[in-house]
């Protein structure tokens, strides 16, 4: 349509992943083919979501450092010998600062002044490595949106927040075109005042295409925003399939070394195994029944019952027909441990009401 195309990602592309959790010459991989990946299809400005601090500290800067896309580190600071400084990628011998604001410039005429839209981010507080410091996600965002609101045309959030989070700052930076968000796993969209909030769905099952088009004389712009479903129906780019089929290959050569037979039948769902996450994160599934009753089934002597965080459940889909090995990994890919503990009635409905407090 325009050769003016930028593309974004709102975080939490890193981890988790059944991939992540694998070696590849000797280290974890960690994010690495989601970087290899993004790389290959051109994207161009992404923000840090929590799950990016799943990795460890040289873990995600070897990940930055692979990237040829901008991070935005709104309200993120590096914390390295007490010191608080700003996250860097470093190539070819230079250390380039990841900045807390970006500025695209579309040049539509070489004689004239470029087109400028501000990008401000912000990333919500719910993973806490030491390496990592977070500002406040409101104030932050404000100051960038204010330094940048005089130099830009156009002015657009990427955020990792929660929706609630995401509303709050559009009525706040009241003069921003669109605030495209993360962290939530269904898409939605919203408009506060004239800000509209919008949301993708997770694990590429859908994008956001917004079109802008922007009276150069009257100085005003119009937004079209449509959500793409990402289906079978749409053409696989060749260099994206290749790289896609490469790392599906090294997951099957990894997992053989844990399981002998990734491709063995050890269960047939006669009906679907539903972890998709609007479900699963909101009320007990027969996914979530089948994965407590195999964690009661391991314990090392008889117990009452099993608890588990459906958070740790990521394979949002539902599992029909034969089970191998591959879709168990897929969906806990965070692998862990099981623990047996003695608790009161009073503390185990304490535990059951805290959950249910926070579904979702």
């Amino acid at each position: 349509e325009t050769p003016h195309v930028l593309t974004v990602l709102a975080g939490d592309f890193l981890s988790p992943s059944l991939l992540g959790t694998l070696k590849l010459d000797g280290e974890r991989i960690k994010g690495r083919q989601m970087v290899e990946v993004m790389n290959a299809l051109g994207l161009d400005l992404v923000a840090f979501g929590n799950h990016e601090f799943d990795l460890k500290e040289d873990e995600l800067q070897k990940r930055i450092n692979e990237s040829r896309f901008v991070w935005l580190t709104t309200n993120i600071q590096h914390k390295t010998d007490g010191k608080l400084e700003p996250f860097y990628k470093y190539q070819e011998g230079k250390r380039i600062q990841m900045p807390k604001g970006f500025t695209w410039n579309i040049r539509y005429d070489e004689e004239a002044e470029p087109l400028k839209v501000g990008f401000y981010s912000a990333c919500i507080n719910d993973n806490t490595p030491d390496y990592v410091h977070f500002d406040d996600p409101y104030q932050s965002a404000e100051e960038i949106y204010l330094h940048l609101y005089p130099k830009v045309d156009v002015l657009v959030g990427l955020t990792h927040l929660e929706l609630v989070m995401d509303l709050k700052l559009a009525s706040m930076l009241v003069k921003s075109a669109l605030i495209m968000g993360g962290h939530e796993h269904d898409n939605s969209i919203d408009t506060v005042g004239t800000v509209v909030v919008a949301k993708a769905d997770a694990n590429a099952k859908s994008v956001y295409v917004h079109r802008f088009k922007y009276d150069l004389d009257k100085k005003t712009y119009e937004i079209n925003s449509s959500l793409v479903r990402i289906t079978d129906e749409i053409a696989a780019d060749p260099e994206i399939d290749a790289l896609v089929k490469k790392w599906e290959r090294i997951m099957q050569e990894q997992i053989s070394q844990v399981v002998d037979n990734p491709s063995e039948v050890i269960y047939n769902a006669h009906v679907p195994l539903d972890g998709r996450e609007k479900s699963i994160r909101n009320r007990q599934t027969n996914l979530g029944q089948l994965i407590a009753a195999s964690m009661a089934f391991a314990a090392k002597k008889p117990v009452d019952g099993a608890i588990l965080n459906s958070g740790s459940v990521r394979i949002d889909d539902q599992l029909a027909g034969p089970i191998t090995p591959v879709e168990i990994f897929r969906s806990l890919p965070y692998g862990g441990q099981l623990y047996e503990v003695e608790m009161t009635g009073k503390m185990l409905k304490r535990t059951l009401d805290a959950g249910w407090e926070n579904k979702g």
